[in-house]
């Protein structure tokens, strides 16, 4: 599934979810696999997963992470996902921070974390969506000064 915003500028496609324990108890190693369809270069700033049943804290990409257009990253995290076979966490999220043109945005993977029949967790991706950083709904930009 691919993003895209309005002006085109930043397309990313999240996919390649797999999981694996981790060797603790209610934690796993995910692998995400991150695609820029856009048109233009992408950087990866920031990871996290910020859910109290399926998270990870903030994980910077120093350096950032450089993807061309059309080009892929695979990175890893380590979470923390208690649960028992057949439970599901809704409304779990992937928050990464890019910039591309020169524009820092927040992409938003809205997940639903499933815990399988065999113990492990299975991440289903389910939305995504972008917002540029410091942009607050609703709030009217400051006035020019004199």
């Amino acid at each position: 599934m691919a993003i895209f915003t309005p002006d085109g500028t930043l397309a990313l496609d999240i996919g390649g979810v797999a999981s694996a324990g981790a060797g603790l108890p209610n934690a796993w190693w995910i692998t995400w696999l991150l695609v820029n369809r856009g048109p233009d270069p992408l950087e990866l700033l920031e990871a996290w997963l910020p859910h109290d049943q399926f998270c990870a804290g903030r994980s910077a990409f120093d350096p950032p992470t450089l993807l061309p257009p059309g080009e892929g990253a695979v990175f890893d995290d380590e979470v923390y996902c208690p649960g028992a076979p057949g439970e599901t966490v809704e409304n779990a999220f992937l928050i990464l921070r890019t910039r591309s043109s020169g524009q820092d945005r927040r992409v938003f993977a809205r997940l639903r974390i499933e815990h399988t029949a065999d113990g492990r967790i299975r991440p289903v991706l389910e939305s995504l969506t972008t917002t540029p950083v410091g942009f607050v709904p609703g709030r009217a930009a400051p006035a020019a000064g004199p």
